[in-house]
């Protein structure tokens, strides 16, 4: 239902045209995550934030501690129908780079890829820094299928992180276009259950969550909250409560995470479904936040993956330049448990 009506929406928001006011940020042409900084994707990327490493359950490679502690040593896998026997394998897990979010002010500003995108009549989108200053942040979003290990040949042989997509790209949700994006209200429709969680009661129960997440242990119950980055709902471009710019653009980020797992484009990584019967990716319509980290990755990288909520003073200083403008990439690194052969 909401995805027809959803469909409604957005030829009436291209047909009359939201009268919505620009602000444009600097996208910085020709510079992608592979050429950007000058050694490219491996100075770009936080590498050390795919550990740890576990086999068999047992860390073989440490890492900043995340809470997925509980893997077995070994795993069956369904792989085809019965009366084929299923097929014994050990637990593997690590953390994937294999998506990236681009959280612009200039709408159509794929930074990641170095290309912008001419503002169709001025209409889609308005970025920069507020439109309440010091209360809100409103910024575009752009979500990622980026396998980075796959498009770097990096763990060909471990057939469980073998991405669908193969070493291909694609970009399942821009928020230009889409008039839920653009407005509080018309977000509610698209997520109802906004209403029993943007409120002030609601997001007070998320001090308890911006606690747990300044020691990368995010609340997983508390869906609804992403810590020191405010509340998840509504879901659309607006962020407020903090006046930091990079903070705000990682809670964009995680905003179009949890976005894609309600679209069932982000499924679920962790967890039994991946080890035991039918050992793949299943189906998660609500995130686990503990098995999300970011990585700033363009205009200035962060050298450590930061986990959901983390407050901006420990580490978006002078990653907000004049200079380099106010678009930014993020790596998502996303825990994978699996079961290996």
């Amino acid at each position: 239902m909401f995805k027809y009506f959803k469909i409604i929406l957005l030829i009436a928001f291209i047909l009359f045209g939201f009268s919505l006011k620009a602000y444009a940020g600097a996208c910085k042409i020709g510079d992608t995550i592979f050429t950007e900084p000058p050694a490219g994707i491996f100075t770009s990327v936080d590498w050390a934030g795919i550990f740890p490493i576990r086999v068999g359950g047992v860390p073989v490679v440490p890492g900043i501690p995340d809470a997925q502690d509980y893997l077995p040593p070994v795993c069956l896998c369904q792989r085809l129908p019965p009366p084929v026997p299923p097929i014994p394998g050990i637990t593997f897990s690590m953390w994937q780079p294999a998506h990236i979010t681009e959280v612009v002010q200039e709408p159509f500003c794929f930074q990641a890829l170095g290309v912008a995108i001419p503002n169709p009549t001025g209409v889609y989108g308005y970025g920069n820094q507020s439109k309440h200053p010091k209360h809100y942040s409103f910024y575009q979003a752009h979500y990622y299928n980026f396998p980075i290990l796959n498009i770097l040949g990096i763990a060909q042989d471990i057939i469980c992180l073998q991405s669908p997509y193969g070493s291909n790209i694609n970009i399942p949700f821009i928020s230009e276009p889409d008039p839920m994006w653009q407005s509080d209200i018309l977000a509610t429709f698209g997520s109802p259950e906004a209403v029993l969680f943007a409120n002030p009661i609601a997001q007070m129960s998320c001090i308890a969550d911006s606690v747990a997440a300044q020691t990368y242990q995010p609340l997983d119950p508390m869906f609804w909250c992403m810590g020191s980055w405010g509340g998840v709902f509504p879901i659309d471009g607006d962020i407020g409560g903090s006046n930091d710019p990079v903070q705000n653009a990682a809670g964009i980020a995680a905003k179009t995470q949890f976005l894609m797992h309600e679209y069932l484009d982000q499924f679920g990584t962790v967890g039994p479904p991946t080890y035991m019967g039918v050992c793949q990716d299943y189906p998660d319509p609500i995130w686990i936040k503990s098995a999300v980290r970011y990585d700033l990755s363009m205009p200035v990288p962060e050298p450590v993956v930061q986990p959901i909520g983390q407050t901006g003073v420990a580490w978006t200083m002078l990653k907000d330049l004049p200079a380099v403008g106010g678009n930014y990439v993020f790596t998502t690194f996303t825990e994978q448990d699996c079961c290996a052969f």
